[in-house]
């Protein structure tokens, strides 16, 4: 199969919804220091379903990851207060299989300060967002939240490493059926 072009933008991710794709992607559209989240649907036959990307986070995003949560995508997004901050709160949205957005909704993970470290997955039922955090670049620790299918926060800045030496720079996180790892 021939490559197409689903989104310009970089920091790429993809999760599927029964058999259409949402691939989202960092954008710069107006200016440089504006950084957003956006995504498109592709169906399974290729072809792009949002020729105008949609805007699933905010400015002065530094990675946004997908996964499919219950019936819809869920899309998490770091976004950062300034274009030149270190510091930064964790977001997300849900984009359903027709392409509507809903509003940026706070995962409670805040003092997020290595850009583009988060990470999600999902059992289906909910969705486990990891992100390291901390007060100084030595000493981070790993926080989490866990969101339901329906968009509520079970429970949020949860300390999974508390201030481990030398830091927990790029947690990642996976579900294998039974349990997060």
């Amino acid at each position: 199969a021939l490559p197409f072009l689903v989104l310009l933008g970089g920091s790429a991710d993809v999760a599927a919804l029964g058999s259409d794709f949402l691939v989202t992607a960092l954008r710069a559209p107006s200016y440089p220091q504006f950084i957003y989240s956006f995504a498109a649907r592709v169906n399974a036959a290729g072809v792009v379903l949002d020729p105008t990307p949609l805007l699933v986070g905010s400015s002065y995003a530094t990675r946004a990851r997908v996964t499919t949560l219950g019936n819809r995508w869920m899309v998490v997004t770091e976004s950062h207060w300034s274009h030149d901050a270190n510091q930064a709160g964790v977001l997300f949205t849900f984009v359903d299989a027709a392409g509507n957005v809903s509003s940026e909704t706070s995962a409670g993970i805040y003092n997020v300060q290595v850009r583009g470290s988060l990470d999600v997955a999902s059992s289906g039922a909910n969705a486990l967002i990891v992100c390291p955090t901390g007060s100084n670049w030595t000493n981070t620790e790993v926080q989490a939240a866990l969101v339901e299918a329906d968009g509520t926060l079970r429970f949020t800045n949860r300390v999974l490493t508390g201030y481990a030496g030398m830091g927990q720079f790029r947690p990642t996180v996976t579900f294998d059926g039974r349990n997060y790892l």
